[in-house]
């Protein structure tokens, strides 16, 4: 399973674990302009000023045009934040603002860091720190590395090596960065709750769940912690138990989309769907590109027998992530309900090509097959589902006989 997008996709990190601070204006500050991932220019920017000074070029030719930001911008602190600290606002006044990681043009501004000399450290981590945050994983890695003692053994050099690290995909290399971080500082809530999740990328649910564990110890009130913990107790199958660990994250930190949608997920697994939905339509609002929220209330509506808000919910998922399985599944089920088996069909061979063999999308398919006249195409798909999981059984057909 992957980091929430935060949700986006990937995978990214939870929103609790990420680091940062309000915008403060600088007496200057650098920006970087970065094509690709080479480095085209850094401009240095006075205060008060809007001027634009290349300082140095490391491409022939004049830049594809100016920029211009605002004083706003702000150097993320780093404090042993896991995935990364980030920026939280782009350049208010930038052309580029919104644009997407890894896009052809970024702007990345950051003051108290003016020189990117080698030798500093605090600059190399500080520049790392930005790079990750506008997606650009592998100057971001390739920079931390160049760190030396005594900032290299430091635990939030570490956990933000680990990171990135983990948005590469190396999860076992995160992994041994967060347990040396743990070792340097046995007190790091963070480095304990990044280890955590890394475990759950690694499939190793039970791991992750003493190391929840263990950050809850150390901090109590820990809002991160507790909804790690309920992650892991539904990666494990233990909804109820989750119900009460993300109810204690959401009193904590009531404005976590994170910690809502998986409330919401743990009380549709305990079958309390209208309660579910509440949680979910909550999770959206605080987070309204968030497809698995989306996704989540689709669940719940379809649980509550509302089909057509259900599409709609679930028409808005597939929407911000394209080809996810459970949603076209989901989606399938409700235009089935709705009578639209032609429809039904079409979204259900589309989840059948990103998860091959699942037992509810080939009984789903059956129905659809069947209400198309499709007969022998139905029987092999309802004895194909009950050959992988004879628990699901063959239930009636939605409504009635066809």
């Amino acid at each position: 399973m992957g980091l929430p997008e935060t949700s986006g996709p990937r995978r990214k990190g939870p929103d609790a674990m990420t680091g940062g601070g309000r915008p403060r204006a600088p007496a200057d500050f650098m920006g970087l302009v970065l094509k690709g991932d080479k480095l085209i220019a850094s401009c240095r920017y006075a205060k008060g000023t809007e001027a634009f000074n290349s300082a140095v070029s490391m491409t022939p030719g004049p830049m594809a045009e100016r920029v211009r930001m605002s004083l706003g911008t702000h150097m993320p602190h780093v404090r042993g934040a896991f995935p990364t600290a980030h920026l939280t606002e782009r350049p208010s006044g930038s052309k580029l603002q919104g644009a997407a990681p890894n896009s052809d043009k970024s702007v990345i501004g950051f003051d108290e860091c003016i020189s990117i000399d080698p030798k500093t450290n605090r600059g190399l981590v500080h520049l790392s720190s930005v790079l990750a945050s506008y997606g650009y994983y592998g100057e971001a890695l390739r920079h931390i590395e160049k760190v030396t003692p005594p900032d290299a053994d430091l635990a939030g050099t570490r956990i933000q090596k680990a990171a990135i690290l983990a948005r590469l995909g190396s999860h076992e290399g995160a992994l041994a960065e967060l347990e040396r971080a743990v070792r340097l500082d046995p007190k790091s809530v963070m480095g304990r709750i990044g280890m955590a999740y890394t475990l759950l990328d690694l499939g190793r649910d039970v791991d992750a769940l003493c190391a929840f564990g263990d950050a809850v110890r150390l901090d109590r009130d820990s809002a991160e912690a507790h909804q790690g913990r309920g992650r892991a107790l539904l990666a494990l199958g233990r909804a109820e138990e989750a119900r009460i660990a993300l109810g204690r994250a959401k009193e904590l930190d009531p404005d976590s989309a994170g910690a809502r949608l998986c409330l919401g997920r743990a009380l549709l697994d305990l079958g309390r769907a209208a309660e579910a939905l509440e949680e979910l339509g909550r999770a959206a609002g605080l987070d309204p590109d968030s497809a698995e929220a989306h996704q989540g209330m689709g669940r719940a509506l379809l649980a509550l027998g509302r089909e057509g808000e259900a599409l709609a919910a679930l028409d808005r998922a597939d929407r911000q992530d394209p080809g996810n399985a459970l949603t076209l599944l989901c989606r399938g089920n409700a235009l089935l309900n709705l009578g639209r088996a032609g429809e039904a069909l079409a979204a259900l061979d589309r989840a059948d090509r990103q998860d091959p063999g699942n037992a509810l999308t080939l009984l789903c398919r059956g129905h659809a097959h069947r209400a198309l006249g499709n007969y022998q195409m139905a029987l092999d798909d309802m004895n194909c589902s009950a050959s992988l999981d004879p628990t699901i059984g063959v239930p009636p057909y939605p409504g009635g006989a066809p």
